[in-house]
C-alpha cells in the first residue's frame, strides 16, 4: 500500500510487464480484474518514454483512451479541430482532408510513421 507523500520506483527486465502496470494503473487498459484506487484526474502524470500511438483514425488517436460513441463526453468535430491548434498541429487534418476528403479526422494512417516524435508527444 502506497501512503500519500511516498514514492515508487518500477525496476524490472525486458517483458516483465512494467509498462502494462502503469498502463493499467493510468486506467488506460481496463481488462483483468483486481482493483487500484488512484488519486483524481488532474493530480497524477504519466509521462511515457516513447510516445503511444493508436491504430485508427485520427479522431480515434485524440479521443484516445476513450472509445468513439463510448458514454461519456462528446466531442463534436470543430472541438477536435481546434485540440490539433492547440498541440501546434493545425494542418494536420488538412492535409488529410485533401488527400482522404471529409474532415481528415476520420483517416486512417500509422501514426508513428507519419508523426515525428515531437508531433507524436503532443
Amino acid at each position: 500500500k502506497m501512503e500519500p507523500g511516498q514514492h515508487l520506483l518500477i525496476v524490472g527486465n525486458s517483458g516483465a510487464g512494467k509498462s502494462s502496470l502503469l498502463r493499467t494503473i493510468a486506467g488506460l487498459w481496463s481488462s483483468g480484474s483486481g482493483h487500484i484506487t488512484r488519486p483524481p484526474p488532474g493530480e497524477t502524470f504519466f509521462l511515457p518514454q516513447r510516445p503511444y500511438c493508436t491504430l485508427g483514425s485520427l479522431r480515434e488517436q485524440l479521443l484516445y483512451p476513450k472509445l468513439e460513441g463510448e458514454e461519456g463526453d462528446r466531442l463534436s468535430d470543430q472541438e477536435l479541430l481546434d485540440i490539433l491548434v492547440r498541440v501546434r498541429l493545425p494542418d494536420l487534418a488538412g492535409r488529410l482532408a485533401d488527400a482522404d476528403g471529409g474532415t481528415g479526422l476520420d483517416s486512417v494512417r500509422d501514426w508513428s510513421s507519419m508523426l515525428s516524435l515531437g508531433e507524436q508527444q503532443r
